[in-house]
């Protein structure tokens, strides 16, 4: 057993041995029921002699007493209505931008992505940062609700490779190889 679980179950045991010596309860000898009417020192409780409650306060009479079961409170005609209205319609959500067509100079290949941040911001600094320290083109890709950070023009998945390995080595730990329409 390791050091500090040792001081730990120490550390609870000393808890429960305070908590336990420092506990306020008292034990009570329990009394028969039957012999209580001759204990002259606590006689039984007679509801009888019970006074009445006090009356309410002299003054106010035009102060109308809480509603009860017994006396609800009427209804105020004169209050103002209240309105409903329909609630409004929810605005749609971002739908993911489709890809896009094939254009002039573009192929089916890959990219690794480096970043899925919610942040556009941190997906922004991500994007400079490897353009700045590796000189490597990086995309930002908005799919709700990430923006998707991802590097490179691939079109084996060797180039992904070598490219995973100049990522990690500049310290990025987590790289995922996706498909994607690539510039050539």
């Amino acid at each position: 057993m390791s050091k500090s679980r040792r001081a730990c179950r120490a550390l609870v045991l000393a808890s429960a041995c305070v908590v336990w010596g420092s506990c306020s309860v008292q034990r009570v000898p329990l009394r028969d029921p039957a012999a209580r009417g001759s204990d002259t020192s606590n006689p039984p409780y007679d509801f009888q002699k019970e006074r009445p409650s006090p009356p309410p306060p002299a003054g106010d009479e035009t102060a109308t007493p809480p509603p009860t079961l017994d006396t609800p409170q009427a209804t105020d005609l004169g209050a103002p209505g209240v309105t409903v209205q329909d609630l409004p319609a929810p605005s749609p959500t971002p739908r993911p931008t489709p890809a896009t067509p094939a254009a002039a100079g573009s192929t089916s290949g890959f990219r690794v992505q480096i970043l899925a941040a919610s942040d556009a911001a941190a997906a922004e600094q991500a994007r400079a940062d490897v353009e700045s320290r590796l000189g490597l083109r990086a995309y930002v890709r908005f799919e709700a609700p990430y923006y998707k950070v991802r590097v490179g023009n691939c079109i084996t998945n060797d180039d992904c490779q070598r490219l995973q390995d100049q990522l990690r080595t500049a310290g990025f730990a987590t790289l995922w190889v996706v498909p994607e329409t690539i510039e050539r």
